[in-house]
């Protein structure tokens, strides 16, 4: 195939495997994929660098939320704690108080 067309339709095929290309352009390009196995073979190989970087974004997304439930459950543990402190000590002074 040309080599500038090749180029072109290298350029696009991020956009064609995300499926946000136009339908004429997509056609375009499914029409020079089949013509061209140089650009079916670099097709292949966006493919699998995309599936890669999804899941690598899936692996951040479990571990970011990882983070927050453990940061959200040290946060109530500590306000339960302190909680708890303010009660016994509103419990001290109001025992305090009555006592005078």
């Amino acid at each position: 195939m040309n080599n500038s067309s090749c180029s072109i339709i290298q350029d696009l095929l991020p956009l064609y495997e995300d499926k946000v290309l136009s339908p004429k352009t997509a056609e375009v390009v499914k029409h020079h994929l089949e013509k061209c196995s140089e650009c079916r073979e670099y097709r292949t190989h966006i493919h699998h660098v995309v599936r890669a970087m999804q899941n690598q974004n899936a692996r951040n997304n479990y571990r970011y939320s990882e983070v927050v439930r453990k940061i959200r459950r040290s946060f109530l543990i500590e306000l339960a704690v302190g909680a708890a402190v303010f009660s016994f000590a509103c419990a001290a002074l109001i025992k305090l108080a009555s006592r005078e």
